[in-house]
């Protein structure tokens, strides 16, 4: 009778374990967790962070054509740009060569940018670069301070000449918004003329303003220093125009061009 006790028992025993295996299988089975390595996720999160700050260093010219160029060749002559992390890269000198002298109104174009490797020539330019990372916007003025003129001749000033930059065509090495850009009229009595402007937004990354455009370049007829008569590149976009009327002494006559960079954006769509 006891081994038929002890039989019932283990019997019950074996009953209620399978059960509760089952049911445990089963809860397991409903949470979604299971035993097999296959199976087996549990996820974290965690970042990668970079904090980037205003560069200070000088940026050296791009090339106006070929801004993507990664050895642009140097313009000439080398001129430091301002420091800061807005600044004034370079600016073009203008120079318009050797006239004849004359008693009719003529207009005069520049000589092209030359550069460093003495073969490359492109239309004049400006360069200026925000690296200041606060989209905040900036201006560009140019002053002329005073007449062409020449202090030890008898016509010291070439009275009535004025000197014109083409609206120009903006190149970048960056993807930002476009700046504006203006034609110019330069007054010689110093006031200050707006030459690219970039509102809130615009012009981050480095900006070239060529005057004139890219296609500014035209070839022309010209005496050179022998008065043999020669083709020569004149920037169509920078032009002097000197009256007939003036008196004019066989001397280089010349002035200064102030440029500056403030960082007032200025709407672009005001004149």
């Amino acid at each position: 009778m006891k081994l038929v006790k002890y039989g019932a028992v283990a019997a019950l025993v074996a009953s209620i374990g399978a059960t509760t295996l089952i049911g445990l299988q089963a809860s397991a089975a409903d949470s979604g967790v299971t035993g097999s390595e296959s199976d087996y996720l549990r996820s974290m999160d965690s970042k990668a962070t970079l904090n980037f700050v205003p560069d200070n260093s000088v940026t050296k010219p791009i090339d106006p054509i070929d801004p993507t160029n990664p050895n642009p060749p140097t313009p000439l002559p080398p001129k430091p740009g301002t420091p800061g992390p807005l600044s004034i890269d370079y600016a073009s000198d203008f120079n318009f060569g050797m006239q004849e002298i004359s008693t009719e109104t003529k207009s005069y174009y520049a000589k092209p940018q030359t550069y460093s490797d003495n073969s490359t020539v492109r239309p004049n330019f400006v360069q200026v670069t925000d690296k200041r990372g606060t989209n905040a916007g900036w201006t560009l003025s140019v002053k002329q301070a005073g007449q062409f003129s020449n202090p030890t001749t008898q016509n010291k000033t070439l009275d009535g000449a004025q000197l014109i930059l083409g609206k120009g065509e903006t190149v970048t090495n960056g993807s930002a918004a476009t700046p504006t850009t203006y034609a110019v009229l330069l007054d010689p009595s110093g006031t200050t003329s707006k030459v690219m402007s970039a509102d809130t937004n615009q012009g981050t990354g480095t900006w070239v303003n060529l005057f004139g455009g890219k296609n500014a370049l035209q070839d022309v007829t010209v005496k050179d220093p022998s008065n043999q008569v020669t083709t020569e590149k004149r920037d169509f976009g920078v032009k002097l125009t000197v009256p007939g009327a003036t008196q004019k002494d066989a001397v280089q006559y010349a002035t200064t061009l102030t440029w500056e960079l403030t960082n007032v954006p200025t709407n672009p769509t005001a004149p």
